[in-house]
């Protein structure tokens, strides 16, 4: 048992730090998430199936079959490698012009108010409103603590 639970740690951490490695850091947490997700979803399946197969078999029987199953399956290790692909570059594209800033920003300071202004054709107004509620969804989701359109009237030239 102390075998078994010291390989169980090594394999669990030696995957962590494998998704992690190969994320790009833009969307690591993300990537992360996934894979927790997927890892004890399938935890949870595999402790179903193997219970069923206990309980028709016998657990010395499912516990053959599974050492079985993870010696056959051992060599798929090597086509489904999970590289860190140096020949991606995975860096923010910065397509888009630094932001103009009104004092000079420390990066370990916030939280920091970002504003963007468009000129909509008043005949589209209605049409953009709505779309802003779909853009405030994503910005919330991204990490923005608050999040609000603001409807400024076009003066007349």
């Amino acid at each position: 048992m102390l075998v078994g639970g010291a390989a169980w740690l090594a394999v669990l951490s030696s995957l962590q730090v494998s998704a992690q490695t190969v994320a790009p850091t833009w969307v690591r947490s993300r990537a992360l998430a996934v894979y927790m997700l997927t890892f004890f979803g399938a935890m949870t399946a595999g402790s179903t199936l193997w219970g069923a197969v206990a309980q028709q078999a016998g657990s010395s029987t499912a516990l053959l079959a599974a050492a079985l199953g993870l010696v056959l399956l051992v060599p798929l290790r090597w086509w489904f490698e999970l590289t860190p692909g140096e020949e991606v570059d995975r860096s923010p594209s910065l397509h888009w012009p630094m932001p103009v800033v009104a004092t000079e920003v420390e990066p370990d300071r916030g939280p920091v108010l970002v504003t963007l202004e468009y000129e909509i054709d008043p005949a589209h107004a209605a049409a953009f409103a709505e779309a802003m509620n779909e853009v405030a969804r994503i910005r919330r989701r991204n990490g923005a603590v608050s999040w609000g359109a603001v409807q400024r009237r076009r003066e007349s030239p």
